[in-house]
């Protein structure tokens, strides 16, 4: 994490928190001009991967694992914010075992399309290393504009499921959702595809984003 914040402050004189509520403004069509204009750093995906492995392997059961990765895998590939509200919405109903599972894991399931049918090798884990970045990502981003959004749906979604008679999926697994929520949801642009597109006015979204590193 130590470079990404110096890439930030070299490239764009701009500490996480302003860069995360930079991403708010321009994934939710707010951006002025100048934000658009700076450059959008992203995270080394095999690194991401592994830093995902390691909070899937402390906390989901052995059969659970390759399911919890898919659900990453498919937050990783979101192009929208639109996508993003969808997805994480039927993530969360997954996990918390209401009674919308089928539709939820309908739309995961499209979703899920042209992904890898299994998990790739990520390497052996350093969990200390991984730990300490981890850390450093939580302390500065407890102010991100993704984790006030993640945590309204995810809210939602659980008070739904508390007034409702909860399913007993195997895939129901509330503290891997709030894992999720606290430690990768408020970082969610510097992971996921969310800003590998071109929001320029008029611009074709599949394009990708000019300024991404």
């Amino acid at each position: 994490m130590v470079f990404i914040i110096a890439a930030l402050d070299v490239f764009n004189k701009e500490i996480m928190t302003d860069y995360l509520q930079r991403a708010f403004r321009i994934v939710t069509g707010s951006a002025k001009i100048e934000d658009i204009d700076k450059s959008v750093l992203h995270l080394c995906a095999s690194h991401f991967m592994k830093v995902a492995k390691g909070i899937v392997t402390k906390i989901s059961l052995k059969g659970q694992r390759s399911f919890s990765m898919y659900l990453i895998s498919v937050l990783m590939n979101i192009r929208s914010f639109k996508e993003a509200e969808q997805i994480w919405q039927a993530v969360c109903t997954v996990l918390s075992g209401t009674d919308q599972n089928n539709i939820a894991m309908g739309v995961l399931n499209k979703a899920m399309k042209g992904l890898p049918n299994k998990d790739e090798d990520t390497g052996d884990i350093d969990s200390n290393s991984l730990d300490t970045n981890m850390n450093q990502l939580e302390n500065t981003v407890t102010q991100s504009p993704f984790l006030v959004w993640s945590t309204n749906i995810m809210q939602r979604i659980l008070t739904d499921a508390d007034s409702e008679q909860r399913s007993t999926s195997v895939y129901t697994n509330i503290v891997l959702l709030k894992a999720i929520h606290k430690r990768l949801m408020p970082s969610l642009p510097l992971w996921s595809s969310l800003l590998l597109v071109d929001y320029t006015p008029d611009h074709d979204l599949n394009d990708g984003c000019k300024n991404k590193r």
